[in-house]
């Protein structure tokens, strides 16, 4: 059949706009200058640990992300001068600190926080103004070149010899013209203003030097040992002409500027002299060329092609005189980063020359703070800094915007259907990197990725209409110089050379195109699809009408995505609005199957398929649906889930994939992306945080070209990266110690002996404090950090973002405590470790229980010494008595008044003896209540609480124990040792040391696993000296303690609870609960059982109580009988709504009350607290 005539041409528009200018979004991270320091910070240098140096009003100042460090003009030791002019790095461990007021320089190293003066006469003049060194360079043998203002250049020795002083009058011309001088001899200077050289290579005589050669800014020493020489200055109507000076030769060589310009618009020649009058700096780039940055923008120079030129912004008048003031610079990958005086960063391409500004957008948070720079600086790391104003450093990552953003809005497209279009695209189709076609209702566009520009733009007079609606066009499909598009209903053809575009074959209804992302598949199929049946056509070349190829029943064949397996077979998508279902059809047999969760023939778990990929080399298809992802056999029709494999959160959907390179699978999931590589089953996640700053991917194919970029569409516009250029640095992360306090007492620069063991620690030196830091002093998210302080625990402690540490109540030992972070990349530094040691208290050194064993030793020599004499003395003075009654009886009467006063004698014996017994029981309840906690610390660490404590005797059996594990948890207990008074007294000291050391020394919190630390140290330490004995029936009695403990974290008000034969009651509301502890003592106990922990989530209002029990067991009454559990039980539950203090009043009294006149029966001990 005949093909219809030519309908319509496009009306082809090669574009030149720049869309990579209009579409370049930097973002950056704005942080106040205040937190650095204070007033205005300039001269930003950074040293190798990291930190940076720079100059404020004070004077120096250092800082490494965490703390700062001041050397203040004040101190001559650190400047010499009062009025700072610039801080310069010359080598990793050398910066120079220059002055306006003085003829000093200061060296400085970094690393050892050392200021080194020097003194250059040079810059002295009696006839002159004082000459500043305004910059400092070094060639590659050490030889140091000085750039002043008022003195030329200066051939530095460092003291060691005398300075020499060139300056270059020979390159100060008239305005008028420019020199053509062939070569001179750079004049020597004498320190005085007076030139000894000769001058134009001997040909004139000395003169007096113009003032322009005098005042020289910056200096480039190039690979062949040679010197480009810039000058600043323009006054007098003189300019200042850039040159090479041989420091062998002493020969200075203007360049012949006049040669270069030659063949310019006047005006522009005139732009570039004027230019050079003030030179700020000066870059060589790695291909040899030149630029200088200059009072009216960067100048770029190529001496060998014989190339100058003003580099400016696209669509900027070339004429204009004045332009950008390009004060500084960094060379940042392939571009130049320059800070200007008003306009922001200008960012210029080194190799092509695009120019971009990054202006300041107050609505705008992460743009530059202000358009006003006064300086730009590069980290170790490639951050940019760009100081901007007086108040902000705005800073720039270049890994972040390593994945860049085609926006929609700057891509001059249009809705087809607004109200049913979320954004204004009908189809985006990567050929390669210089055509990415994008469909919309004003027609077809070409973009070119590489240099960012709308390269064609196919443009038609004739719009389709459909029910009023103008559609303009939708899908196409690129088959070599031809491109078979859709209209609505119709499909058309376009030579994509001529522009001419051709209606062919008739209309069935509303279609698309199938496989129109597939380049092998190069026929012209037309889906049609429809809620009871969809239906596939393809039109062949030089026919009019369609030929029918498949109908599926039942399925409504959707747009999302259309693939050729690798068995040949067909699948598509299927359902409404981008989600549903997918179809398997097999062309050869004209088969389609619909798979869904309720066929069996055709079974698909889930009915939310988004996006399918199908892999190279493998029956395997990758399905992405709402929540998950599945690997899908075509051959058995096998599906998998894999989600958690690949590293999607539960219920996390996909929305597009593509597979790279280098067989890593990318997938677009909400507004992140994940990197899985299959066969590994490592995973990556790229959120906003690195760079991937687009919301919402849109369900669409993932695309590639042949540079292998990937290219995924959002609702903004359409993200590309290249897989290489986002892979996370490895820099090495490296950790230092900024300080380290003892005892809240910094050790300032002495902390490096402690590092290397060489401090001494005492006992009570037991609270540390560590300061660290690392080199990567700016990151895009804080480095996270963790802990290990072995000799106490083996354990990794996450201390989150948290970059300090401190220690406190340390028990004597050796220690090593070690350090470690890891940044956002994943990479994670060396352990730092810190060994220290930590004395014994000298009451546990040998020599204490040498000196205590002796003195024991000698007083019991003493002892028996003396009562060995006092019972010979007695047992002479009966000798003599009997004597004396054997021989005088008549004196019965006097030695009866002698037995009678030796009977008074004993009995006043006796009466002292209580008296010690007695005064050492109270000294011993002195010990004890010191080891119980303070009514101060219980009522810090546990509020609205009581504890009733009533020892039956002086010293009690009963206590109560309390441990602070941190800010948020504490551990108490109510204890009931065996017996009571002092033997009682003696077991509580052994048991409460237990539960001491089973926190303190093996860092034990969890509540059972407590109780039974503390049973093993228990019997341990009885085993060594354990009396056991039998009571009046025989049974057998061992020593211990019954205790109910908890530990309650006041945070989550979670209490964890166990007990040995001892229970805990909550009242809750009216109600009373009981936890019961574990039927065993703490103790010998056979069998023994590892405690049970009890957790129980409290909540407001609820009151908790732990007791001994010597409350309940009270003989009372008016029967004298016990008070019994249940009784107070029903008095709790009386009283439990009134505050704590008074509760304890009412339990006070009503014991007091009960016992009356009865004896205490036992020691007791109740806790109550309210949450």
């Amino acid at each position: 059949m005949k093909i219809n005539t030519l309908l319509l041409v496009f009306s082809i528009v090669f574009l030149t706009c720049s869309f990579g200018q209009r579409g370049r979004y930097v973002k950056f991270k704005n942080v106040e200058m205040s937190s650095f320091g204070d007033g205005i910070i300039s001269n930003q240098v950074w040293a190798s640990d990291g930190s940076f140096w720079a100059i404020n009003d004070n004077g120096v100042i250092q800082h490494n992300g965490y703390f700062k460090k001041e050397f203040s003009v004040n101190d001559k030791d650190y400047c010499v001068g009062g009025q700072l002019m610039g801080l310069q790095k010359t080598d990793s461990n050398e910066f120079w600190l220059t002055y306006r007021d003085t003829n000093v320089i200061t060296r400085i190293n970094p690393d050892l926080e050392s200021f080194e003066h020097f003194v250059i006469p040079e810059l002295l003049n009696d006839s002159l103004p004082l000459a500043i060194v305004v910059r400092v360079k070094k060639e590659e043998n050490g030889q140091l070149w000085l750039c002043t203002w008022g003195r030329g250049l200066i051939k530095f020795n460092e003291g060691k010899s005398a300075s020499e002083v060139f300056v270059f009058d020979e390159s100060v011309i008239e305005a008028e013209s420019f020199s053509q001088n062939k070569g001179g001899r750079g004049g020597h200077g004498d320190g005085k203003g007076n030139r000894t050289g000769t001058g134009n290579g001997g040909q004139q005589a000395a003169r007096k030097p113009r003032e322009a050669g005098l005042y020289i800014k910056d200096i480039i020493i190039q690979d062949d040992k040679k010197f480009l020489i810039t000058f600043f200055n323009g006054r007098a109507g003189y300019l200042s002409n850039p040159g090479f000076f041989d420091p062998e030769t002493e020969v200075f060589e203007s360049i012949d500027f006049k040669k270069l310009i030659v063949n310019l618009h006047p005006q522009i020649q005139k732009g570039i002299k004027t230019s050079l009058q003030i030179v700020h700096w000066a870059y060589q780039d790695k291909n040899g060329k030149y630029w200088l940055g200059t009072y009216s923008g960067p100048i770029f120079m190529d001496l060998e092609n014989g190339i100058i030129k003003r580099i400016s912004e696209k669509g900027e008048d070339p004429y204009m005189q004045n332009q950008v003031n390009a004060t500084s610079y960094v060379v940042s990958g392939s571009e130049i980063w320059i800070s200007t005086f008003n306009k922001g960063v200008m960012v210029v391409d080194i190799e092509t020359h695009n120019v971009n500004f990054h202006y300041s957008e107050p609505v705008n948070t992460s743009s530059l703070s202000d358009n006003k720079t006064n300086g730009i600086s590069k980290d170790p790391f490639g951050n940019v800094w760009v100081a901007n104003g007086s108040i902000m450093y705005s800073i720039y990552t270049p890994y972040r915007h390593s994945f860049k953003v085609m926006y929609w809005k700057d891509m001059d497209l249009e809705y087809s259907n607004r109200s049913n279009q979320s954004i204004p695209v009908n189809q985006l189709y990567v050929e390669d990197s210089r055509h990415i076609y994008v469909s919309s209702k004003v027609g077809l566009l070409v973009y070119d990725f590489e240099t960012m520009d709308v390269a064609r733009k196919y443009q038609y007079s004739h719009i389709e209409e459909r029910h009023g609606r103008m559609r303009g066009m939708q899908h196409f499909k690129i088959m070599g110089e031809k491109a078979f598009l859709s209209f609505d209903t119709y499909p058309h053809e376009l030579n994509i050379e001529t522009g001419q575009l051709t209606k062919i074959g008739k209309p069935y209804g509303m279609g698309y195109i199938g496989f129109r992302h597939d380049p092998n598949f190069q026929r012209r199929l037309y889906v049609h699809p429809g809620k009871e049946f969809s239906f596939i056509a393809e039109y062949l070349p030089g026919e009019e009408t369609s030929i029918p190829l498949l109908k599926i029943e039942n399925a409504n064949l959707s747009e999302t995505f259309s693939f050729v397996t690798n068995q040949g077979k067909w699948i598509f998508s299927e359902g409404t609005y981008g989600v549903g279902r997918f179809v398997l059809c097999d062309e050869a047999d004209s088969t389609a199957l619909l798979f869904t969760p309720s066929s069996t023939e055709s079974f698909f778990p889930d009915s939310t398929v988004v996006c399918a990929l199908v892999q190279e080399g493998t029956d395997e298809i990758l399905i992405g649906t709402e929540t998950d992802l599945y690997t899908f056999n075509e051959v058995t029709f096998e599906s998998v889930k894999i989600s958690d494999k690949v590293g999607l959160i539960e219920g996390e959907g996909v929305n597009s994939m593509v597979m790279a390179d280098d067989g890593n699978i990318w997938m677009a999931l909400t507004s992140e992306l994940l990197c899985w590589n299959p066969k590994t089953d490592e995973y990556k996640r790229y959120d906003k945080t690195l760079g991937v700053d687009v919301s919402n991917f849109l369900p669409a194919i993932g695309q590639k070209d042949e540079l292998g970029n990937l290219y995924f569409a959002s609702m903004y516009g359409v993200l590309i990266f290249h897989p290489d250029d986002v892979m996370p640095p490895s820099d090495q992360l490296i950790l230092s110690v900024s300080d380290i306090r003892v005892n809240d007492h910094s050790l300032g620069k002495n902390f490096g002996s402690f590092i290397s063991g060489d401090y001494h620690l005492a006992y009570n030196d037991n609270y540390l404090e560590f300061d660290f830091y690392t080199n990567q002093l700016f990151e895009l998210a804080p480095h996270n950090y963790s802990y290990q302080l072995e000799g106490q625990s083996d354990r990794w402690i996450n201390c989150g973002t948290v970059h300090s540490i401190h220690f406190d109540n340390l028990r004597h030992g050796d220690y090593i405590l070690k350090f470690k972070a890891e940044n956002i990349y994943g990479v994670e530094s060396e352990i730092y470790e810190i060994p220290f040691s930590i004395s014994k208290p000298f009451w546990l050194t040998w020599w204490f229980f040498t000196l205590v064993g002796l003195s024991i030793i000698g007083l019991i020599y003493l002892l028996v010494k003396g009562r060995m004499k006092a019972l010979k003395k007695r047992s002479e003075l009966l000798e003599q008595t009997v004597t004396e009654r054997t021989a005088e009886v008549v004196e019965q009467k006097k030695e009866a008044d002698k037995q009678r006063i030796e009977a008074e004698h004993q009995k006043d014996i006796v009466e002292e003896k209580q008296k010690e017994i007695t005064d050492s029981i109270t000294y011993a309840k002195r010990i004890q209540d010191a080891i119980l906690p303070s009514d101060e610390f219980v009522a810090k660490n546990l509020p609205n609480s009581f504890v009733m404590y009533r020892p039956k005797d002086i010293v009690a059996g009963d206590f109560y124990w309390m441990e602070v594990i941190n800010e948020d948890e504490v551990i108490f207990a109510a204890a009931d040792c065996t017996g009571h008074g002092v033997p009682g007294a003696m077991v509580s000291v052994v048991c409460n040391n237990a539960l001491n050391r089973t926190v303190r020394e093996f860092g034990i919190k969890d509540a059972g696993e407590l109780l039974d630390k503390t049973r093993e140290l228990v019997i341990e330490q009885f085993e060594q000296s354990t009396t056991v004995s039998t009571d009046d029936e025989g049974a057998t009695i061992k020593d211990g303690m019954d205790i109910a403990l908890c530990n309650l974290n006041k945070k989550t008000n979670e209490l964890h609870f166990a007990g040995a034969n001892n229970p805990i009651w909550l009242i809750r509301g009216n109600e009373l609960f009981e936890t019961k502890g574990d039927k065993q003592p703490i103790g010998k106990f056979e069998p023994n059982k590892p405690f049970s922990t009890h957790t129980i989530q409290l909540e407001k209002g609820d009151r908790v109580y732990t007791f001994s029990d010597g409350y309940a067991d009270q003989f009372g009454g008016e029967k004298g009988k016990k008070f019994k559990s249940s009784s107070m039980k029903k008095l709790l539950l009386s009283i439990h709504q009134d505050s704590m203090s008074k509760q304890l009043a009412s339990l006070e009294k009503n014991f007091d009350d009960w016992k009356g006149s009865f004896e205490q029966l036992d020691d007791v001990c109740v806790i109550g607290f309210e949450i």
